[in-house]
């Protein structure tokens, strides 16, 4: 097979993959669903493992149950977080590098608290943010300028999501909350000579609520289906960006030696999308206090994904988490490290660093 011969075998797979492996049952016209690769924020909540809907007293708590949101420790609080992620599928054929660097403004939040117990806020996140480097994949094609000239194939998706929150303590022991986001996708994708590019927006809704039970505290949250879509009328195709109806379930312990709680909790993602993402997600981890101002933080969480009905795909990700949270008076920092790649034996996975500062008023 010449050079030529394996280029366009390349070219050919990648488009299957994405075009097969992330496309939607439907027996309409076809739509291609991006691949699924989300921005992880809430530095706070991944230092222990993304075990955070059981959680209350902190601005995160707006994007996994907004019932945390009930327990603010001061009047007001403002919350900031920047990020870096880097990322690398392995395929069979080719390494694709699906990296987003820095982002300036990953998280900001704030919330007020008119009277104990009950608290608005609003937030503004990326929930996904990255480019596709097809870096061992070049096509060539005459243009204008040069012949032959060399083309790398690159998809780009990035979304922001703005977003309100509320929630209230009914009693003591029990916390409700809801959030509406508003997300808008904007998707652009430059393969084998074709440009497509478009926007989408629309509306995300939370509801949750959090319990205590003789010192133990369980969570559960539910959000809404949310899909951004840009159509394709000259091919009969659409472009699709799902983030799909999910359930949380957590729990925290009670202080064990009055310095460690433990968490863990399960999520259910029911995609619309014949994505190989698997439904079931699991996250646990704990926060150790060294003195009244300083926490420890360590974890795991799971990436399952199922490709045995495709020709090839990257594998499953167990993601280990550490972190450490430091309140200085009316500040606080929080900084979390996410690494996919220590227990993955076949390829360089994703990497997360996330760095929160947060300031609250009495």
């Amino acid at each position: 097979m010449n050079r030529m011969a394996m280029i366009r075998f390349g070219v050919a797979c990648y488009l299957t993959l994405t075009a097969s492996a992330f496309a939607r049952q439907s027996t309409g016209e076809n739509t291609l669903a991006w691949q699924y690769h989300p921005n992880r924020a809430g530095a706070e909540a991944y230092m222990q493992g993304g075990a955070y809907s059981a959680a209350t007293g902190n601005l995160t708590s707006m994007l996994f149950n907004p019932a945390g949101l009930a327990q603010m420790p001061g009047r007001f609080s403002f919350m900031l977080e920047t990020g870096w992620a880097s990322r690398t599928d392995l395929f069979r054929f080719f390494n694709i590098d699906i990296t987003t660097g820095f982002q300036p403004v990953q998280f900001g939040g704030l919330a007020f608290q008119p009277q104990r117990g009950f608290s608005l806020g609003a937030f503004f996140t990326q929930p996904t943010n990255y480019e596709v480097d097809l870096r061992e994949i070049r096509t060539t094609a005459l243009t204008t300028t040069a012949a032959h000239a060399a083309d790398e194939p690159q998809q780009q998706r990035n979304e922001i999501a703005i977003g309100v929150a509320g929630a209230t303590a009914v009693t003591p022991q029990l916390y409700f909350g809801g959030s509406v986001e508003w997300r808008r996708a904007h998707m652009r994708n430059n393969i084998a000579q074709a440009f497509v590019e478009g926007e989408d927006a629309g509306l995300r809704f939370s509801l949750g609520v959090i319990a205590l039970v003789q010192q133990w505290q369980f969570g559960v949250s539910a959000q809404s289906r949310y899909e951004a879509a840009s159509a394709l009328p000259a091919v009969s195709s659409r472009f699709v960006r799902e983030e799909p109806a999910a359930i949380r379930l957590g729990l925290t312990t009670p202080a064990i030696l009055q310095r460690l709680h433990l968490s863990a909790e399960t999520e259910y993602k029911n995609f619309d999308a014949d994505v190989p993402i698997k439904k079931w997600q699991f996250y646990g981890g704990g926060k150790l206090a060294l003195s009244p101002g300083m926490q420890l933080g360590f974890g795991a969480f799971t990436f399952l994904k199922d490709y045995s009905a495709f020709i090839d795909g990257p594998e499953s990700e167990i993601f280990l988490t550490t972190g450490a949270t430091i309140r200085l008076s009316s500040f606080h920092i929080s900084a979390s490290y996410l690494d996919g790649d220590l227990l993955n034996k076949n390829f360089a996975g994703q990497r997360f660093l996330n760095l929160a500062l947060g300031y609250t008023i009495p």
